[in-house]
This record gives C-alpha cells, structure tokens and sequence, in this order.
C-alpha cells in the first residue's frame, strides 16, 4: 500500500512541475506579448493583433490551471472558523463532503465544456486563425487539475481537516 501511495504522489508532483512551469512560460509570454503590444501601438503606431490575442489566450489558461495550484497551496478561501470546532470525525465528515461538492462541480465544468471543444473545432480565432478548441481545452484540463488537487488536499488534510495551514504572509516571510 506504501508503495502505491508512493507512487501516486510522484504522479502529482510531476504533474505539479509540468502545470507550474506552464503557468510561468505562459505568464513570461503574456508579460511580452502585451509589452510588444504597447511598444507596436504607442512606438509605431502599429497595432499587433496576434499579441492582444495570444495574451488573453495565456491568461486564461494562467487562471484554470493557476486555480489548481492555489488550491495545492491553501490559497482559496474558506470559512472554517465553526468547523475547526469539530471532533474529529465529524471534522473528516464535512471535509470529504466539501471535496465532494467540488469534485462534483468540477466534473460540471469539464462535462459542460465538451460541447463548446466541439463547436471550436469548428471556429477560428480572429486574429490568429487558430482553432478555437486549442483555448477551450483549458476548460477540462483545468476542471481536472483542480479535481485533483482537492483531492490531495483532503488526503493531506486527512488528520487535521481544518487546521490552519501555512498562510501566504507566512510564506512571503
């Protein structure tokens, strides 16, 4: 059992590393393409469509995968000021059902987002010409990245579901 364990979190945190380096190359880019972007306008008087574009492209994949990785470090928000009052096992209770409802809406979300890859398939983008189902895929690999950090979360959480964690204030320190 310890090595099955073992081996799924070397999954995640490979996943993890693949995910973090994504968000900082997409970031970097997105940074570029919108300074690219000032320079060509205000410099030139040329405006360069595909970096306003590919910009926004980066920042929405930045947001749905970001999520998952904010939900690896503790960083969403939640009210838990009575549930850190529970026993124990009530504590384990709640936290499962809470990961649950996420898991749940989370599935919403990667479910509802197979139509709209279907109809990019289809589209192009207007700058770029790319295929719109490029951006949309961001949907249900985000959803899932999300799910799976949940559930990390509640196995890491297992022993004390609603301790506190180490804040960001604490982490900027």
């Amino acid at each position: 059992m310890q090595s099955v364990t073992t081996a799924i979190e070397r999954i995640v945190e490979a996943v993890r590393i693949v995910v973090r380096f994504f968000v900082i190359f997409a970031f970097a880019y997105m940074c570029v393409a919108v300074f690219a972007q000032v320079l060509g306008r205000y410099f030139f008087n040329y405006s360069i469509d595909w970096a306003v574009e590919t910009a926004t492209w980066s920042q929405i994949w930045i947001v749905l995968l970001g999520s998952g990785l904010a939900m690896q470090k503790g960083m969403h928000v939640s009210i838990d000021m009575l549930a850190q009052l529970f026993p124990l096992w009530l504590a384990r209770v709640a936290s499962v059902a809470i990961a649950l409802g996420c898991v749940w809406f989370l599935g919403v979300v990667f479910y509802g987002s197979l139509p709209l890859i279907q109809v990019g398939s289809f589209e192009r983008s207007p700058a770029m010409h790319m295929p719109m189902w490029v951006i949309y895929l961001g949907l249900p690999i985000g959803a899932s990245y999300f799910a799976l950090e949940v559930v990390a979360s509640l196995i890491r959480r297992w022993d004390a579901p609603f301790a506190a964690e180490r804040g960001v204030e604490e982490e900027v320190l």
